[in-house]
């Protein structure tokens, strides 16, 4: 597991769309934003642009900090 991640949610048309990816049919074909870990030496942002164009294709975004961090930890 890694020590942190990183969610993208992509908007349009004035953030009343957003991006969500049908994922892995052998675990239910569940519906979740684009997301992942922060390799070593990577800033959010880095990872943030990493995986968008990893899981999407999508390239050239222009990205933007969200209004807030969360952070949680699981037991």
């Amino acid at each position: 597991m890694r020590e942190a991640e990183v969610a993208i949610f992509v908007t349009r048309r004035g953030r009343s769309e957003v991006l969500i990816a049908h994922r892995s049919p052998s675990q239910g074909s569940y519906w979740h934003t684009i997301a992942g870990g922060i390799e070593v030496d990577e800033t959010p942002h880095e990872a943030a642009v990493r995986e968008l164009a990893e899981e999407t294709g999508l390239t050239g975004v222009e990205l933007h900090a969200g209004g807030a961090v969360v952070e949680y930890a699981t037991r």
